[in-house]
């Protein structure tokens, strides 16, 4: 018996707790084969000081929970010693809300106590050891339930020590976790850690109870491994993305033969964001007659031309660099190639197995939509959006023929879709004819000049100008000017 905090505590191993006890007149050491009879038998319900395991990291944020009932629940209480409340020295976010995607900030109004089996996003300026105050050591019993709405909830392991997920009861949830490690999300399937908080999801439409083994296991974790169980013929893309100390590794892409298009339990959603400072990488599926919605896990049925996914990439703040890996996992066919589609720039670049795609979010962009294409060279060709396999470069050529009578032809090429205008102007500056006006996709294009002016009438002989503008959202893609010469 050793003596912790305010409290005492029967000291155990990992998975046995020993006895001694007398047969025959002589002492006998063995052990309990029953682990939560021995924790019923053996627990003292005393105060015991509850602490978190390590300091908090600086400016970083962290998935918490407590497991236990503390006798003082009052977050403000627990919290004492960050001080009073103060957002520039610390933050705790809760009780999230999946319609909205937000949380709930403390202090608010249906916000202000800690309970178990609950998680909850903490930062703070500073490292810190926290005492969270007195807890009473209860005996072990029976499973722990938790309720959940539907979507994704914020729940944390209720025992100070790991217990299995795999054997916890949650029919009708996503398989697997989310954990934070401090700037990614990293999937679980097996275990809970103690003083973690984990995101799940309910599969139904319905709030439900989930139910978690009390039994300790010790230490356990499953990555969502894009190189593992792999068959014969079947392929994954990894796809991370980061941006300074935030990011999203946990993105796979991929054929499996027992995989369908639509939704199968293959696939796992993507999870929430943590409350600010975050990069999210999420597949689109929200064409999906069943389950639609945003994946970080998306497999398909092979197919033998090929598949396309669409993602996009979601920044905290605008103008954030940001860069994509890619790496590829099993049997990819050897007629296949792999492209990345920049919708917004118009680009299509080749991946291949290590590759990189590094993009800056423009001023006032926060989300910027991709394209993965996997497939044979026609699949890719046709399912790129339009956006050309090799990139097309503005340019404005010298017409022809030049000088000219009667006509003329000026040939142009827009290297991204936009609003596209080619005037003719005189020496004074003034338009003299618009060839064309209007929005242009990529493409390479061609206007002819027949003389005339917009009024219809004959231009009279001279110098000439020829001016393409071609105008993006918020900002001139490209200008140019060039000289001709009308002879009569």
């Amino acid at each position: 018996i050793s003596t912790v905090g305010k409290g005492r505590v029967v000291a155990l191993g990992d998975l046995d707790a020993w006895r001694i006890d007398e047969r025959n007149g002589v002492p006998n050491i063995g052990r309990f084969d029953n682990l939560a009879f021995a924790l019923n038998l053996l627990s003292i319900t005393e105060a015991y000081e509850v602490k978190l395991p390590g300091k908090t990291p600086n400016e970083q944020y962290r998935l918490v929970s407590i497991p236990y009932d503390l006798e003082n629940a009052d977050i403000a209480a627990v919290l004492k010693d960050l001080g009073g409340v103060n957002p520039l020295v610390w933050r705790l976010f809760g009780r999230f809300d999946p319609k909205s995607g937000a949380y709930a900030e403390f202090p608010s109004e249906r916000f202000r106590t800690f309970r178990r089996g609950e998680a909850y996003w903490l930062i703070t300026r500073g490292e810190f050891d926290l005492s969270f105050g007195n807890a009473t050591l209860v005996p072990v019993q029976e499973y722990f339930p938790i309720r959940i709405g539907p979507g994704y909830s914020m729940i944390g392991n209720p025992f100070p020590y790991t217990v299995s997920w795999k054997n916890s009861l949650h029919d009708s949830v996503q398989q697997i976790l989310w954990r934070y490690d401090g700037s990614t999300f990293r999937p679980e399937s097996l275990a809970l850690e103690p003083f973690t908080g984990y995101f799940v999801k309910n599969l139904t439409n319905d709030s439900l109870t989930i139910y978690i083994n009390p039994q300790d296991i010790g230490g356990q974790t499953l990555p969502k491994g894009a190189s593992e169980g792999i068959a014969a013929g079947e392929w994954r893309i990894a796809v991370r993305a980061r941006s300074g100390r935030a990011a999203d590794e946990e993105n796979i892409a991929g054929v499996s033969a027992s995989a369908k298009d639509g939704y199968d339990r293959l696939d796992a959603a993507e999870p929430p964001t943590s409350p600010t400072d975050y990069l999210m990488l999420r597949f689109i599926n929200t064409g999906w007659s069943e389950r639609p919605g945003s994946y970080a896990v998306d497999l398909r049925a092979p197919n033998e031309e090929g598949t396309a996914w669409d993602f996009d990439v979601t920044a905290y703040r605008a103008q954030s660099a940001v860069r994509l890996t890619f790496d590829r996992f099993g049997d990819l066919p050897a007629d296949f190639d792999v492209y990345l589609v920049d919708r917004r720039t118009e680009r299509a670049v080749r991946v291949t197995g290590g590759s990189a795609y590094e993009f800056t979010m423009a001023r006032g962009e926060t989300r910027r939509s991709f394209r993965l294409v996997a497939g044979r060279n026609g699949f890719v060709e046709n399912n790129t959006g339009g956006v050309p396999l090799v990139p097309v470069e503005y340019a404005l050529e010298q017409n022809h023929p030049n000088p000219f009578n009667p006509a003329t032809t000026i040939r142009y090429a827009v290297g991204r879709s936009g609003r596209v205008s080619l005037n003719i102007v005189n020496v004074l500056g003034q338009t003299v004819r618009t060839l064309s006006e209007g929005h242009r996709s990529i493409g390479v294009y061609s206007a002819e000049w027949d003389g005339r002016t917009d009024r219809g009438t004959h231009a009279a002989s001279g110098v000439y100008f020829y001016t393409l503008r071609v105008e993006g959202e918020s900002e001139t893609l490209f200008t140019a000017t060039r000289k001709m010469v009308l002879l009569k």
